[in-house]
């Protein structure tokens, strides 16, 4: 990578694994800075002209140190997005537990098993399909703001 790519403005590779590949580099550069001068895996601080942006420290911590802001927008769009699904989710749960209600009452009326010119029958169906009609109705207007 040259000097021109690294500030010519392109957009950042931000998958997981780009990210993670700069992350394990600058802790590893930050690891070799911080062991003592005899140790075999010691790095001196240095700043290169031209700048080599997989070598010198500063550049390289730089790297994944500008990762944060994007992440950090990303975890809080994740975020807001799980709770307006979860808000939306308890919203819509009487609903569904309306429409469960509805196709109670309607079980019976095309399967079959009730004999639905009854009077009685009919009456009592009609009564438990009504009411979860409306119990329908009013969880969709209370979910939706519907009038």
């Amino acid at each position: 990578m040259t000097t021109e790519q690294l500030f010519d403005g392109r957009p950042r590779d931000m998958t997981p694994e780009r990210v993670r590949v700069r992350y394990e580099k600058a802790c590893q550069m930050i690891a070799d800075l911080c062991k003592p001068r005899t140790h075999p895996e010691h790095r001196d601080w240095t700043m290169s002209i031209p700048a080599r942006p997989d070598y010198d420290p500063d550049l390289v911590i730089r790297d994944s140190l500008d990762d944060i802001p994007t992440l950090l927008e990303r975890l809080e769009a994740a975020e807001a997005r799980a709770e307006r699904a979860e808000a939306e989710l308890a919203r819509m749960r009487s609903v569904v537990e309306a429409a469960e209600a509805f196709v109670r009452a309607t079980r019976g009326l095309f399967g079959g098993t009730v004999d639905v010119f009854s009077p009685d029958v009919a009456e009592r169906t009609w009564e438990r399909v009504h009411e979860a009609l409306v119990a329908l109705d009013a969880a969709r207007e209370e979910t939706h703001g519907d009038a």
